[in-house]
């Protein structure tokens, strides 16, 4: 009887999707990054070049930078619940931009002051408490832990485990209808 083990799906650190939300992220490098993620990486130096360009325009507005981030942040909220119970499809154009948003938006937090960088966060903090009460009133939350769960390990046969064979596994709900 073969003897199986199951150890945590390292590439998920930088992509933080299972395998079967791939679609999601872009290949680098033989790994995974999420395309939301990548766009915040684009979207920090928009932000440093925004301050540098339009320097005390952004010190003068910080309720307005709120508002924006607010208002992005409730869009992105919004969409993601959508793509989630299938009521729309969206690509990785739409990830980029939104993480760019957001990047440049942080960047300009900590610019601006210690306030609008708190504020900012209280609002991706909220903003991901308000998807998880929406997903869950749809119906769709526990499919979606799971998916991250089970895409979250990889199984190993311990009688043939030299390193390279294993078996790389992704049993979520979408992986198999696909």
């Amino acid at each position: 009887m073969q003897q199986r083990f199951r150890t945590p799906r390292w590439s998920m650190v930088l992509s933080h999707h299972p395998p079967c939300q791939y679609d999601r992220t872009f290949a680098l490098f033989g790994g995974r990054i999420c395309a939301r993620c990548a766009g915040v990486i684009v979207g920090l130096p928009l932000g440093l070049a925004a301050i540098q360009m339009l320097p005390g325009m952004f010190l003068e507005s910080n309720g307005s930078l709120l508002l924006v981030a607010l208002a992005t942040i409730a869009l992105g909220v919004e969409i993601f619940v959508r793509n989630e119970v299938g009521q729309r499809q969206s690509g990785n154009v739409e990830r980029v931009l939104f993480g760019m948003v957001m990047g440049a938006a942080l960047v300009i937090s900590v610019q601006s002051g210690i306030m609008l960088l708190l504020g900012l966060l209280a609002e991706v903090v909220a903003g991901q408490f308000y998807a998880a009460l929406r997903m869950r009133k749809l119906g769709v939350l526990d499919r979606f832990i799971t998916e991250y769960l089970e895409g979250a390990i990889v199984e190993h046969d311990r009688a043939f485990h030299s390193g390279r064979a294993f078996t790389l596994s992704c049993k979520c709900e979408s992986h198999q209808t696909r």
